[in-house]
């Protein structure tokens, strides 16, 4: 019987021991949360345009978010790359020098400025036809010219030229932004 007594009291010792164990291990887990909580810094960003400030917010939450963007925020991507082309091609357009261009006697020159970036819907895609007028003057040497001479006085991003090498790409329905994509993309 004082054997049994010992053994019941040594199980009851060592579940007692499990239990403040595993409440120890709790009490340290709430411990991590909070100090976890109290690294959480809030960051203001300040920069001017083309700083980079909305390319350090995207790579935060690419890196940072289980899901960095979803497919609504990848549409949106899409349609501000569409209108970004637009407005930077009607600038190149608009300081080419090619009288043909400029003066809009081109069918493509004409085509891209008959189209209202301002006017289009947040996930609006553009016709075929508008992205092909779009590669057709790319290869335009005059307009090149412009990007390349005069494109940090125009205030025209480097991600101009990134986005109409790729805008074989943009003119398939189908297409997925990648992440340097979304990186690049204007905000």
């Amino acid at each position: 019987p004082i054997f049994n007594h010992f053994r019941k009291t040594a199980a009851k010792d060592e579940e007692a021991k499990k239990v403040e164990t595993e409440t120890e291990k709790e009490k340290e887990k709430e411990k991590d949360n909070d100090r976890e909580q109290d690294n959480i810094k809030s960051v203001l960003v300040i920069g001017c345009e083309n700083s980079g400030r909305h390319t350090l917010l995207k790579q935060i939450q690419m890196h940072y978010a289980k899901r960095a963007f979803s497919l609504w925020e990848k549409s949106v991507q899409k349609s501000k790359i569409s209108k970004f082309l637009i407005e930077s091609m009607k600038t190149m357009i608009k300081h080419c020098g090619d009288a043909q261009i400029a003066s809009l006697l081109d069918s493509d020159a004409r085509h891209i400025y008959s189209i209202r970036s301002d006017e289009l819907q947040t996930i609006e895609r553009l016709s075929y036809k508008s992205f092909t007028a779009l590669q057709s003057l790319w290869k335009n040497q005059a307009i090149k010219r412009v990007f390349y001479e005069s494109g940090e006085e125009l205030n025209l991003s480097d991600s101009v030229s990134y986005f109409f090498r790729k805008i074989e790409d943009f003119k398939q329905a189908n297409y997925e932004l990648t992440d340097l994509d979304i990186i690049r993309a204007p905000h």
